[in-house]
């Protein structure tokens, strides 16, 4: 079920008589959120994440799961809803009414879409990170390490990037024959460490 085909299910319904159960059962199996005012002073969640904010006069509304706010927005003109809301998530509308007046716009948000949208966005680690025209990483980039975890004497972990490689854990250990480290293998990351998107450049 999409978030417009739940939006028409609840639209024109009467206050206090949304969400029914099985409207929330259905919202949690599709991965949606519903959004409806309450009373003068609240903001409830439905669904995938059940919550309840305090949003008297309105303002902004913070969940932790979500990656942007809501705007609730009270109503103080005749005409106007009681309470409507604003974000930059994908959402679809729905009507809710007190009798013949209109109570709320409510909306339903896909937390699949969010998820999608909120992963097109910039990660400072990796956005943009290709540093010639092929798309390649060049030794042109300056090298760094470091030594990470607790291992024997004679062997050590390294979290690598730079001097032609992409980012890379190492592992070496000491030739006392030639006196230097060795390389004894190595693991190159699939995903960015920050955002964890695919990382293209290694395939």
């Amino acid at each position: 079920m999409t978030k417009e085909e739940l939006a028409t299910i609840l639209n024109g319904k009467q206050y206090g008589t949304i969400p029914t159960r099985k409207e929330v059962s259905l919202a949690k199996e599709n991965n949606l959120i519903i959004v409806y005012g309450a009373s003068d002073d609240l903001c409830e969640f439905a669904g995938t994440i059940e919550d309840e904010f305090d949003c008297y006069d309105g303002g902004e509304i913070e969940c932790e799961d979500l990656p942007s706010t809501i705007e609730a927005i009270w109503g103080e003109k005749d005409g106007e809803p009681s309470w409507s809301y604003k974000t930059d998530m994908p959402h679809a509308e729905f009507n809710i009414y007190d009798g013949d007046e209109l109570y709320c716009i409510g909306m339903v948000i896909d937390l699949n879409e969010v998820e999608k949208t909120n992963m097109k966005q910039s990660c400072h680690m990796c956005f943009n990170a290709r540093v010639d025209p092929d798309g390649e990483l060049t030794d042109d980039n300056d090298f760094s390490s470091c030594a990470i975890g607790d291992f024997y004497d004679g062997y050590r972990a390294m979290l690598s990037a730079g001097y032609g490689k992409p980012v890379r854990i190492e592992f070496e250990g000491w030739n006392k024959d030639v006196e230097r480290w060795v390389p004894l293998g190595h693991y190159y990351p699939k995903f960015c460490p920050n955002c964890g998107r695919s990382l293209m450049e290694y395939e």
